[in-house]
């Protein structure tokens, strides 16, 4: 490691500074040959359709514009629904949500919120009908669409609904099964997969995230402070992202640089730093690390009922939970986690990605990576959403299914890759420090996860005790014997409340 009583002086100035108004560095200066558009695009039903699970195919220093490619897709799976012989009549449809941004953005001047609006546009032109956004309150949610059912009365065409109250939605009997709602095809692949698995519970499927309801916003990322890094000689990880070998095992080598720094910092009177700090995602920051390697919280198929997927086999990963909680330089303060990252005092910080809204000024020379794997070896990075995030449902005495059925599908598809891809753009150009972090974003929005664990244990305790508030024990020092036997009673309760079949 270099010597750090220059990089720690600079440092300390840049705290003293922190939040003073900066530049940023512009990102879209871009030649000839890297903004020229991409190579027409088959139409779905052709060829495959790109992956989106998969982050893109891009450079290390600038990010790859898929967006018309998206566009054609998101045109093409449009025009589907639009030819399938629904027929509507100039009517309005509503749609009840906590956050109305998402669907009908107050702002148009921004790319992304630019891209929402175009997509209502196309959906509304290729129905026939007019897109209404009704904002409803999050803390009163159930008890309205409750009242409303009770007296039979109409409440919304659609709803969309935090991951975290299906589970309370689904206990007060007010939602349709989707699986009975026609003309909706979940198999599609601008519905998330594993959104799925997360609200199914035996023979119902409560709700479904899509390409219309994710907000990168719900996802985390590790920030970590690049003057920081560079100036006491710590390796910038940017290339092991690339090269697949951004692991836990990484990311606590480099927290271990924080102890030469402390060193140097202690002898010449300059204060502490710290290795990591968190403070938004901190209560759910073990069930974060649980997923990024690979696990399941648990496990759910349709006609089925839910089983808990932490097992004896992921001896690892709770390993990698402990460790985390133990690393001698994290900041345990969580009240001040995002102070102690803004301040320049450390390292990294792991937290949502809204808080790069709150940065674009700083002083500190902040950077984003996706949480690392367990493994080299593991498939791919994979950030589980907040339980914020939203999913599309319906109210069981809906007054079309089959309408609802056709919107929802129509909504999804026309943002299929073209809003995610229309964030990036934003960030890059509003929030982004450098290239490399906006194909980091790429592969942190890509990276997606839900989980059953966070749409039900709210409504089931013995759920929770086994899963979400099990794994945070459990980095505080909670045997893994007694957490694994707590599994027991969870599956048992899962079995009760939602049988394989409801015959």
């Amino acid at each position: 490691m270099k010597t750090k009583r220059t990089a720690l002086l600079g440092i300390l100035l840049a705290a003293s500074l922190f939040l003073q108004s900066c530049g940023i560095i512009v990102l879209n200066n871009r030649s000839e040959e890297e903004t020229s558009a991409p190579a027409e695009t088959t139409v779905p039903g052709t060829t495959a359709p790109p992956d989106t699970t998969a982050p893109p195919p891009e450079t290390k220093v600038v990010h790859t514009d898929r967006s018309e490619e998206y566009q054609a897709y998101a045109d093409a799976y449009l025009a589907r629904i639009r030819d399938s012989g629904f027929a509507f009549e100039g009517e309005s449809f509503f749609i009840s949500s906590p956050r109305t941004d998402l669907l009908m953005p107050a702002d148009t001047e921004n790319t992304h919120s630019a891209a929402i609006y175009k997509r209502n546009q196309a959906v509304e032109d290729a129905l026939n009908i007019r897109i209404a956004v009704s904002a409803t309150d999050e803390t009163a949610y159930f008890d309205l669409l409750n009242t409303s059912i009770l007296a039979d009365e109409y409440f919304s065409d659609l709803l969309l609904i935090p991951e975290y109250q299906i589970g309370t939605f689904a206990a007060g009997n007010v939602l349709l099964n989707l699986r009975s709602a026609p003309l909706l095809d979940l198999n599609q692949p601008y519905f998330f997969a594993d959104s799925l698995e997360a609200a199914t519970g035996g023979s119902r499927i409560f709700a479904a995230a899509g390409s219309a309801s994710f907000e990168e916003t719900t996802l985390s990322a590790v920030f970590f402070n690049r003057d920081l890094f560079r100036e006491n000689g710590v390796d910038i990880p940017f290339d092991l992202v690339y090269e697949g070998k951004w692991t836990w095992d990484a990311f606590f080598a480099s927290c271990a640089e924080a102890e030469g720094i402390n060193k140097y910092a202690s002898a010449n009177g300059l204060g502490s730093f710290s290795s990591y700090s968190t403070q938004y995602a901190a209560e759910l920051l073990p069930a974060m690390v649980f997923a990024s390697c690979g696990g399941r919280m648990v496990r759910s198929e349709v006609n089925a009922s839910p089983v808990i997927g932490i097992s004896d086999t992921d001896s690892a990963i709770f390993d990698v939970i402990s460790r985390l909680h133990r690393e001698p330089y994290a900041h345990r303060e969580t009240e001040s986690g995002v102070s102690r990252f803004h301040t320049g005092r450390s390292l990294y910080m792991i937290d949502r990605l809204y808080l790069m809204s709150w940065m674009p000024n700083s002083t500190q020379n902040w950077g984003i990576l996706p949480l690392p794997k367990l493994t080299e070896s593991q498939e791919s990075y994979i950030t589980l959403a907040a339980p914020e995030t939203l999913f599309f449902a319906m109210q069981k005495n809906t007054v079309d299914s089959a309408k609802a059925s056709v919107v929802m599908s129509a909504l999804n598809a026309a943002s299929y890759g073209v809003l995610s891809e229309a964030y990036t753009h934003y960030a890059m150009n509003h929030l982004l420090r450098d290239n490399d972090s906006a194909n980091m974003l790429a592969i942190i929005s890509a990276s997606r996860s839900f989980d059953f664990a966070l749409a039900f244990s709210g409504t089931t305790v013995s759920l929770a005790e086994a899963t979400t508030t099990g794994l945070m024990e459990l980095a505080r020092g909670l045997s893994a014997t007694s957490l694994l036997a707590r599994a027991s009673a969870a599956n048992k309760r899962l079995a009760s409340r939602f049988p394989a079949s409801d015959s």
